[in-house]
Formats: C-alpha cells, structure tokens, sequence
C-alpha cells in the first residue's frame, strides 16, 4: 500500500480506518493482537482523544494502531499532537518501547465490577454513619439510669445449665420469655457487620464472627441494622423469623415491635 504523506491526511482517524479497511482488518482483530480496547480504536478512528488515558498511553495507543495498519509511526504521533494540541514527548521513559516489550493493556471493567462496587459504597455508608452515631453519642453527657419499679411477677428460677446430648454435645436452652417483652437473636452464619439498638437506649454495634450470636431483649422495641442479611439467621422470641420481603443485602434499619414481630415469625 502507498503511504499518504501527512499533508494530504484530514484528520489521524481517517487515514488509519482507511489502512485497515484496505487490509482487509477488523477493529476486533486489531484489538486481540495489540490488547487495546476495541472501544479505543473506535475512539481514535473517530478522532475522539479525549476518551483515551492521557499522556504517554494515548500516544502508545496511536503507535501501536499505526504500526499494525503499516502507518509510519512517527507522522501518527505527530499528527495526533497536532490535532490535540499535545506537547511532542522526547521519551516515554515509563512505558518500554512497543517494538520491545507487549503493549500497555489497558482492562476495562467486567460484568461483575459495578455490583461489587455499589454494595461496597453501601457497607462503607453504613460503616461511616454508624461510626458517627456513635461519635455523637460520645459527645452527649452521660444519661442518668431510670429508676425501675420492681416487677410484680414472681422471681423466674434460673435457668438450668446446658444438659449434654446423647451424642456428647450441648444442648442450647433458650431462656424464658417475659411477657411483653421482645427477644431477638443474630446469629453470624458468616462474618458480619451489626448495630442494634433495645428500646431507645445506647447503639452496640459490633461484627460478628461465624457461630456468634448476639441478642436483645426489649420492652418496646428493637432496631436494626445489618451489613449482609444472608449472613444472618434471625430468631424473635425462640422462633425462626425473616427479613421482609423488601430488604436487600444490605439492612438499613428495622424496627421490631411486639406487633411488628407478629408479621415476621415463620410458620
């Protein structure tokens, strides 16, 4: 193929889908031997630098395009300076020379990257607001303890220890509900991030670690939050329970009620 001097290009993008369409090349084919991006080559055949890496990648990126469509390399480079503007570099002392060593991959990212992202965003939300609730709490003088009425109903006995299985493993014995009163139990099923919050009184929030339980007793009510539901089996009152059927991984407050705890037990 003749070469076109520079003088006579319009534009860098012209002259290189030019020299690969007379080759008969495809852009997916440029992309798998030199391991740009396809969405690049699309961008410089339509003279839109500005999507490319600034510096010396972009001016790698027109080398490597050029060299593979038989351009001279040198009159690519210098007509991308002189459609963009850009300073002509002595050396690219950072990126080794394309003749030498694989070209500057450049990896977009997958299918997955996003959702991971968005639910990281969401742990690191819900991690920083609650680490400001508690900086809040901290600064607030210390509460004076309600005095309580000694109850009505008679002494519980205490609860017996753990009696061993046939087997020789414990045997966990819930401990007695008191009317009225809410019980809800975490436990981790994975390594869990958690607050929780018993009537209105100071939030704990703690992570817990695989087998770990945690649990709140209340009067009126019990708030939660969690960072991965699917990491955590919920009991309210000894009983199996659920999250509602809205609530994604990530459990930003549920308030618990004995009216509310109804809805939730599973039958």
């Amino acid at each position: 193929m003749a070469d076109v001097p520079v003088e006579a290009l319009n534009m860098l993008g012209q002259e290189l889908k030019r020299r690969r369409e007379a080759l008969g090349l495809s852009l997916t084919e440029i992309a798998e031997s030199t391991r740009i991006g396809t969405r690049f080559l699309k961008a410089i055949e339509a003279d839109e630098f500005g999507v490319l890496p600034e510096g010396i990648y972009a001016r790698s990126f027109v080398k490597a395009f050029a060299r593979y469509v038989k351009m001279d390399e040198d009159e690519a480079v210098s007509l991308y300076q002189q459609q963009t503007g850009a300073e002509a570099a002595v050396c690219d002392p950072d990126v080794p020379p394309l003749d030498d060593a694989e070209p500057f991959v450049f990896k977009e990212p997958s299918a997955g990257f996003w959702p991971a992202a968005i639910v990281a965003g969401l742990l690191a939300v819900v991690f920083i607001g609650g680490a400001y609730a508690v900086w809040r709490y901290s600064q607030q003088p210390a509460a004076v303890a309600p005095v309580t009425r000694p109850s009505q109903n008679p002494k519980a006995e205490p609860n017996p220890e753990p009696s061993a299985a046939p087997g020789g493993s414990p045997v966990s014995i819930q401990p007695e509900v008191v009317d009225g009163e809410i019980r809800v139990t975490l436990k981790a099923l994975d390594t869990c991030w958690v607050k929780y919050t018993a009537d209105n009184g100071e939030p704990v929030q703690k992570e817990l670690q695989i087998g770990e339980e945690a649990m709140i007793r209340a009067t009126e009510s019990v708030d939660l939050s969690i960072g991965n539901t699917r990491a955590i089996a919920l009991q309210i009152n000894g009983q199996n329970a659920r999250f509602p059927d809205n609530t994604g991984i990530v459990l930003r407050r549920l308030t618990i009620t004995p009216e509310t705890a109804k809805d939730l037990l599973i039958n």
